[in-house]
């Protein structure tokens, strides 16, 4: 069941967002019972792998603010989208997909983001078959999240600026708009160029052809 929740759903939502906090903070404790879904069979060498992968995955994050997106439910299953998209620069958005585990009423993050490997789920061809399709959701939605997330930066962007200032401050900027300078006088045409003439360059000519009494008919 796919939920679209832009302000988080529930615990797995706010499971996902405290996961990666803990990544980027380097607090994440990754030993089996942890802080994550970790299998206890996963040996030294692969939970060194895991821990250099999510180091680089708290690189990428910075201090920018996490939100959670669309959660995707199957039972004890879930898949959360976390959006990074702090800043003006759309280019530096991210949308980090999170697997994660219930295990009894705690929901865990697996140790390796979109994906539920090393999490000890099971092999079942059931289990195996419910797996791929949340990973094959978590890889698809994150693109589209993420085109639809910049598509809409200009109003985003906005709505934060808008969120930023005080009330009075924005409408100071209105009463403070530069207002408009009269403009000069029309200078009226000269006299050889008046609607009964209409447009001479030689006005002496006029003079010199001009019929008595009728010099300003019009």
């Amino acid at each position: 069941m796919v939920v679209a929740s832009f302000a988080g759903h529930g615990e797995p939502g706010a499971a996902a967002v405290r996961f990666l906090e803990k990544v980027r903070a380097k607090t994440l404790d990754l030993e089996p019972g942890g802080d994550t879904a970790l299998a206890p069979q996963t040996s030294a060498q692969k939970r060194r792998e895991i821990a250099r992968r999510l180091e680089r995955v708290g690189r990428d994050l910075g201090r920018d603010p996490l939100e959670v997106g669309a959660v995707n439910l199957d039972d004890d299953l879930a898949a959360v989208l976390v959006r990074k998209t702090g800043g003006f620069d759309s280019s530096q958005w991210q949308v980090v997909p999170v697997a994660l585990v219930r295990r009894g009423e705690e929901w865990l993050a697996a140790p390796v983001p979109a994906s539920f490997e090393n999490s000890g789920t099971g092999y079942s061809a059931i289990v195996r078959k419910r797996l791929a399709t949340l990973e094959d959701w978590m890889l698809r939605e994150q693109v589209l999240d993420l085109e639809k997330l910049r598509e809409q930066s200009a109003e985003r962007m906005r709505r934060k600026i808008a969120e930023s200032l005080p009330l009075a401050t924005l409408r100071g900027f209105t009463h403070r708009l530069p207002r408009s300078r009269p403009q000069p006088p029309t200078r009226h045409a000269p006299w050889h160029r008046t609607r009964s003439f209409g447009t001479c360059e030689n006005p002496g000519w006029l003079l010199a052809h001009r019929t008595p009494g009728k010099f300003f008919a019009g």
